[in-house]
């Protein structure tokens, strides 16, 4: 957690490398600030997504960032 949302990073890698993954984008946050380092994080790569970013509100649970399919911000994981 961070400024009071989660940030966390998924799927199929090994639990260090989400770790490694969540903590890298806390410092670009920290570096470059809330505006934007969410938008960074919401650009979706160009081929298969097998790690991605998410950034969550934990009051609402909706993804406010994530780098995996724009559709699904602003929507209740």
């Amino acid at each position: 957690m961070r400024d009071g949302l989660i940030f966390g990073a998924g799927y199929y890698i090994l639990d260090s490398q989400v770790q490694s993954i969540a903590y890298g984008w806390v410092l670009t946050y920290d570096s470059v600030g809330r505006d934007a380092a969410l938008a960074r994080i919401d650009t979706v790569p160009g081929e298969a997504v097998s790690k991605y970013l998410f950034v969550a509100d934990p009051q609402t649970g909706n993804a406010l960032a994530q780098g995996a399919d724009t559709n699904l911000l602003n929507v209740s994981d």
